[in-house]
């Protein structure tokens, strides 16, 4: 998908899970995300699904348009996909979870270490 051209963006949940990935991703793209159905069928253990560090998870992005295409080959690779929302605007919301203005969490991740050296 990635060497045709399909992906926007692509990321894995390796370091911080699942919520990091997309924070990240929203981040780096100045974009915000919207988490639609799948998010808000959270299972009870909401921090092991948004925090897990379990392999082999990766978050992409692409158009609407290229979403049957990645959906076929992801089907004929017996590759788990689910769609977890929409980009757009200039919030971070993962529902019921996280609710805040892209520019809010773009300052933390970008200076976070810094301010936690300088004491």
């Amino acid at each position: 998908a990635i060497q045709d051209g399909l992906l926007a963006s692509a990321h894995d949940c390796s370091d911080g899970g699942l919520a990091v990935a997309l924070a990240e991703s929203v981040i780096l793209g100045g974009v915000g995300f919207q988490g639609g159905p799948a998010l808000a069928r959270l299972p009870r253990r909401w921090d092991a699904a948004l925090f897990g560090e379990r392999q082999s998870r990766i978050v992409v992005s692409l158009p609407p348009a290229s979403a049957p295409l990645l959906q076929q080959w992801a089907a004929a690779a017996a590759i788990p996909l689910l769609e977890l929302g929409q980009t757009g605007g200039h919030c971070f919301r993962l529902n019921r979870a996280v609710d805040l203005p892209v520019s809010e969490i773009a300052a933390p991740w970008q200076e976070g270490l810094a301010q936690a050296m300088a004491g």
